[in-house]
């Protein structure tokens, strides 16, 4: 049996007949199996394949355009817009006692 690989589909038949002998659907020598219906875990069929491509595609389109947009340079997770508090931090204030030893 060619297990999930029996729903793939190709191109021509020599390009399928390649791909499972590789995923060892089956031996150079012997010819093709036709695959069983009902598997739980199938490969995609055509329209499959193309409905995941263009999702693909969008994502990684939505990223790209995420990436080149430097308008909304740090709005990020942990993100907070800066509060108008105004403090300042002494860092020659030393709060810490000294021992010497």
């Amino acid at each position: 049996t060619l297990g999930q690989w029996g729903t793939a589909q190709f191109d021509s038949s020599d390009r399928q007949a390649k791909f499972l002998r590789l995923m060892g659907g089956f031996k150079k020598s012997s010819q093709p199996l036709t695959g069983s219906a009902g598997w739980a875990n199938m490969a995609l069929g055509k329209e499959g394949q193309q409905t995941l491509q263009q999702g693909l595609l969008g994502e990684f389109e939505r990223a790209q355009s995420r990436r080149m947009d430097f308008r909304n340079k740090g709005a990020g997770l942990g993100f907070a817009a800066p509060s108008n508090k105004k403090f300042a931090i002494d860092i020659n204030a030393r709060n810490s006692v000294r021992f010497d030893d």
